[in-house]
């Protein structure tokens, strides 16, 4: 369960995802932390940290109809996946944003990353 916080309390990077479950069809939620906003496309972008098998992701390949609140803002949405080579554009973009996603990357990755 995610908690109800007021609008300046949570944390920028951090999405609540209301979506349906696969089998259920019960209301879900699911709080993520976005790495990366398009604010040219309006798309917002999360990464699978617990990868392709998370509750959360299963249920929105069922159902891509969701909602999500950002900062207080609810709106509707429908959740994609990324193809691998947008997945790399985006996380190229989000690493320039962020810097500090890239040890969180490439720590998962288990391969090391040197500045040049």
């Amino acid at each position: 369960m995610v908690p109800k916080l007021p609008k300046g309390m949570r944390p920028k990077n951090i999405i609540v995802l209301h979506h349906t479950g696969r089998r259920s069809g019960q209301p879900r939620t699911a709080g993520l932390q976005q790495i990366y906003h398009d604010s040219g496309t309006s798309r917002y972008f999360v990464a699978a940290a617990y990868g392709p098998t998370s509750d959360w992701w299963l249920n929105v390949l069922a159902h891509p109809q969701v909602t999500i609140d950002v900062g207080g803002d609810v709106i509707d949405a429908i959740a994609a996946p990324v193809d691998p080579d947008e997945a790399v554009t985006v996380m190229e973009a989000a690493i320039e944003q962020t810097p500090r996603l890239r040890d969180q990357a490439f720590k998962h990755a288990k391969v090391s990353v040197s500045d040049p």
